[in-house]
């Protein structure tokens, strides 16, 4: 199992993640990645509004980006 931080950045501000998780491989650490995004742009959305300047960083141990995905990258729009 390998360490994995996810970070919520923009191209001025960061929040960091300090704790990681555990997960067997980079696709899974992809998949959580998915999942944080969503999470991010749900609470968005019950404020009544949707930024998607960010993106969430996924980290190695070793502090080397090994995954990005930019928030609008987690949901599709379907317009009716």
């Amino acid at each position: 199992m390998a360490r994995y931080f996810f970070h919520l950045r923009d191209h001025t501000d960061q929040i960091l993640d300090p704790e990681g998780l555990e997960l067997p491989d980079i696709e899974a650490a992809r998949a959580a990645a998915l999942v944080a995004a969503r999470d991010t742009l749900s609470h968005d959305i019950l404020n009544g509004e949707i930024d998607l300047r960010y993106r969430i960083d996924v980290e190695d141990a070793l502090g080397a980006v090994v995954y990005s995905i930019p928030l609008g990258d987690a949901f599709t729009i379907i317009d009716g």
